[in-house]
């Protein structure tokens, strides 16, 4: 787990983020696309490549939504990175502290397809959005990751 909250922070500074969000940790799990976990968000079309295109679309209109056009006043299409060690934020604090309270809970260890069941189980934020611009019915995505240690 730590080596994939690693590679979320390096999702989150490609994308100018300042702090590591849910949809960071489910970049992670998509660029990982032979492990077993990354081949189910495949199945579910959720590649890592379309979901970048996605989180932008999903900025682009978050912008849209309170009047700013990001071409209009100067903002690049594409974030500056950022650099040096990010925080985890709320969304991925909630769902990694999930995972370990249902993992000490049951004495077993952590697993990520419990870690993507509580990413993509949450009703709303930028994840949820992003399932609903993908066309995903996150409740097939769920039952699909129910009870396997992926």
């Amino acid at each position: 787990m730590p080596l994939l909250v690693k590679a979320a922070q390096t999702e989150a500074q490609a994308l100018g983020a300042k702090a590591i969000e849910a949809e960071h940790l489910l970049l992670a799990i998509a660029a990982q696309p032979d492990s077993p976990v990354g081949q189910t968000l495949h199945r579910f079309g959720l590649l890592h490549d379309r979901l970048i295109d996605l989180i932008g679309g999903e900025r682009a209109r978050s912008l849209a939504f309170i009047g700013i056009d990001p071409a209009s006043v100067g903002l690049p299409s594409t974030p500056k990175k950022t650099r040096g060690r990010l925080p985890l934020a709320t969304s991925s604090k909630q769902a990694l502290a999930r995972v370990v309270e249902n993992s000490n809970r049951r004495r077993d260890k952590l697993n990520v397809a419990e870690l993507l069941r509580a990413i993509v189980g949450t009703d709303a934020g930028t994840v949820a959005r992003l399932l609903a611009m993908a066309n995903v019915d996150r409740a097939d995505l769920i039952n699909h990751l129910e009870g396997r240690e992926l």
